[in-house]
């Protein structure tokens, strides 16, 4: 997910704050370590798991939502904060081109420098997605599309 190149690129001074929720896999934990040494102090706050209730709280104050990764597909985290009005920032993958359109902010994820001036720009946004959310990926809306797309393939 390159939480560590984004802490690296991150700026308190021109930044903010930054919040880097989720327990590490159990296989990454020298990288997990890394990512608090550097973080640490930059005041980066981590956060183990959290019941989505508080989930939720954390994505209302946030601005930006950042997931410059290599490989990392849409996940549910980054649609669930654009629907709560965050900016989104992920790594320029063909997949991230074809889901997201012009809606998100897309930064070469190998590049600090890429990843900097997309968490800069993100944040003079106020783009509001939440309706395009609901209307392309509410559940009733993503049934309404898998069950259509059954019947094309069952009828061929």
């Amino acid at each position: 997910k390159n939480q560590l190149r984004l802490i690296h690129a991150f700026s308190p001074e021109s930044h903010g704050s930054l919040s880097i929720i989720g327990d590490p896999a159990p296989n990454q934990l020298a990288y997990y370590e890394k990512c608090k040494e550097v973080g640490n102090p930059k005041g980066v706050n981590f956060y183990s798991s959290m019941p989505h209730e508080e989930l939720v709280n954390h994505y209302k104050k946030a601005k930006v939502h950042c997931l410059p990764s290599f490989h990392e597909t849409t996940g549910l985290v980054t649609l669930e904060a654009m629907a709560f009005g965050c900016q989104v920032l992920v790594g320029d993958l063909p997949i991230e081109r074809e889901i997201f359109g012009t809606k998100a902010n897309f930064v070469d994820p190998s590049s600090e420098r890429s990843i900097k001036q997309g968490i800069d720009h993100s944040l003079t946004l106020k783009n509001d997605h939440r309706e395009w959310i609901l209307s392309n990926f509410y559940a009733d809306k993503v049934g309404e599309s898998t069950w259509k797309l059954y019947r094309e393939v069952l009828n061929k």
